[in-house]
């Protein structure tokens, strides 16, 4: 009797022994975990503001042709036309200069009066409109938002509207991107154009 006591007291102290173990191992799989989200967001944050080689490419490229120019080639044809107003002049904003032809290609091809298009670029906050120094929030039906971060976006939503914006990390341009959204995005790119073709972009 003596031994089957004894041997139940050393179970009972395993068990404690093991529960406490289990414990500890519980608690350092959540700093884990903890420690990897931190990393993950940090990395996904982190590759969403890194100019990826392709966009850097063509950027170098077009700023280098631009400046083998000669002087009078570098002026903008119909610059005249900049302050016209008779053409609808459009804002736009960004330092990826993929991004901003993506818009105007969008523009271009989907516009009812071509012949009243003119592009100035400049700054629009997102989501806005602005006229003459007063500025309107955009009706949500005609701006989507979030198809740099939300899975869940309709497709009858996008296709309803007249704005998509790619708003959150996971830019259309980027391999962190989500391939659901990106055929709205490769539409407007004309990869075989020997910059985009030379700068190596991958449908």
């Amino acid at each position: 009797m003596g031994q089957v006591l004894s041997k139940a007291r050393d179970l009972l102290y395993d068990c404690k022994e093991i529960t406490q173990r289990l414990r500890a191992m519980l608690q350092s799989a959540d700093e884990q975990v903890r420690s990897l989200k931190k990393q993950s967001t940090f990395l996904s944050q982190l590759a969403a503001k890194t100019i990826p080689n392709g966009i850097h490419c063509l950027s170098m490229r077009l700023t280098i042709d631009y400046y083998l120019l000669s002087p009078e080639k570098r002026k903008f044809p119909n610059s005249e036309n900049l302050e016209n107003p008779d053409l609808y002049h459009y804002a736009l904003f960004s330092d990826n200069v993929l991004a901003a032809s993506v818009v105007v290609n969008s523009t271009i091809m989907n516009a009812k009066n071509e012949n009243r298009l003119l592009w100035k670029l400049g700054t629009l906050p997102p989501g806005l409109l602005t006229f003459y120094k007063l500025t309107h929030p955009l009706d949500k039906s005609w701006h989507v938002l979030g198809l740099g971060y939300n899975p869940t976006v309709e497709r009858s939503e996008i296709d309803n509207a007249a704005v998509i914006h790619y708003n959150g990390n996971m830019k259309p341009w980027l391999e962190i991107a989500m391939t659901k959204y990106r055929p709205y995005w490769t539409k407007y790119i004309n990869y075989e154009h020997p910059y985009i073709h030379g700068c190596k972009f991958s449908q």
